[in-house]
């Protein structure tokens, strides 16, 4: 029989750590290499954001979310289920993930993301209640055990040269850090410091929150005629960046002094 695990979150998105975390202690015993595992938490990172934003409307501290994960003989299986309404994600065609931002439809993202992270994706409507089975295929690869758990949420803050402000986060950057992140680098934007380097050196993950806020913050620096860039990218976070497009909307630099030095003298 396949070894089974179960986890039931109310649909709030400060449990979204958690569900992300129990798919992750799963996918490792399943014997999941680091980026299987890494896409693994990502997938279930977007499909639980999507039913509390969309599905509950944000409003779930009454409704469940259950996360079933499932290591079969040759694949990890993820089952998310929700009592939101009837929808089923996989009817969208697929957008164009080099489509300029001002050309991108707000719609459809997620499920795009996740098609791309996982190997196999089925939507099923179970007796009224939605049901995403998301699975990965397992590679001959080691079992990993006993690893640490990831290093506590910080964000550090420099000023490393006149009016440009450089922020690096910590560990991952998901729904625990993105609010604090957020509220650091808006500061500055509302002070009218608008020219930002996001050093991402010591981030391994990044959730579709904290693209999202990546995303705004961008947004939000051009709007006041300034800009914000990425900094020694991991590879597991480019490659992210790189399924969502979004390589092609950040200007990313090997360090954070290449970053600032850019920012201090921008092409003519």
């Amino acid at each position: 029989m396949p070894e089974e695990r179960r986890l039931r979150i109310p649909g709030l998105k400060d449990r979204i750590p958690a569900a992300c975390d129990f798919v992750m202690h799963a996918a490792r015993s399943a014997g999941l290499d680091e980026r299987a595992v890494h896409h693994c938490q990502l997938a279930v990172d977007e499909a639980v954001t999507n039913i509390i934003e969309h599905g509950y409307r944000g409003d779930g501290l009454n409704q469940s979310i259950e996360i079933i994960c499932r290591a079969e003989r040759d694949r990890f299986v993820i089952v998310v289920v929700d009592d939101g309404p009837p929808f089923d994600p996989l009817w969208q065609s697929d957008p164009d993930p080099l489509a300029s931002m001002e050309d991108r439809e707000p719609g459809g993202w997620g499920i795009y993301f996740i098609k791309k992270v996982m190997d196999e994706v089925v939507y099923t409507d179970e007796a009224g209640r939605n049901s995403l089975m998301m699975v990965k295929h397992v590679q001959d690869a080691p079992r990993l055990e006993n690893l640490r758990d990831h290093v506590a949420l910080k964000v550090s803050v420099s000023n490393p040269v006149d009016d440009i402000w450089l922020f690096a986060p910590h560990g991952r950057l998901d729904a625990r850090l993105c609010p604090g992140l957020d509220r650091l680098m808006t500061d500055k934007l509302e002070a009218g410091k608008c020219l930002l380097v996001l050093d991402l050196g010591d981030v391994e993950y990044v959730s579709s929150m904290g693209l999202k806020t990546m995303v705004s913050l961008w947004q939000r620096a051009r709007e006041c005629q300034g800009n914000l860039v990425l900094a020694a990218v991991q590879t597991r976070v480019h490659e992210v960046l790189q399924i969502i497009g979004l390589d092609l909307v950040f200007q990313i630099f090997p360090t954070p002094n290449e970053a600032a030095a850019a920012l201090d003298n921008p092409p003519a």
